[in-house]
């Protein structure tokens, strides 16, 4: 005959922290919003192809993952127009990110060859969020 821990434990088993936890409180209603057929469509192709661009990674298959990685941007193209954002505003936040990349690399790049031999610091920011 089972325990109710042998019963939690089988019906889980990785959920170890859960079980210490003992039992969840009752969640609050949340209100989903429903997904388009199309949307689920897209969103699925996108899966598919995030998995054809890592298979391509990791064989090193360049052209493979050239055109996956194309059509990849055009999946999420298509997502994000489905829910109404402008392909600029996405680049214009991939473009401020890069910048934060090149000051920080050239921040590094300059302390280090300020001093031979001085210890090197390296200037992080606390994050990559930009206002």
């Amino acid at each position: 005959m089972n325990t109710p821990r042998q019963t939690r434990l089988s019906a889980h088993p990785l959920d170890h922290a859960a079980m210490r936890r003992g039992p969840r409180p009752a969640r609050a209603k949340v209100e989903r919003k429903t997904v388009s057929p199309a949307m689920r469509q897209v969103a699925g192709q996108l899966g598919e192809c995030a998995m054809r661009c890592t298979e391509a990674y990791v064989v090193r298959d360049r052209e493979a993952l050239v055109l996956e990685s194309a059509v990849f941007l055009d999946l999420i193209a298509e997502i994000w127009a489905m829910r109404g954002l402008d392909r600029a505003d996405v680049y214009r936040e991939l473009d401020h990110r890069m910048q934060l990349s090149e000051l920080l690399l050239r921040f590094n790049s300059e302390d280090a060859q300020a001093e031979p031999g001085a210890r090197r610091r390296f200037w992080r920011p606390a994050t990559t969020k930009l206002p």
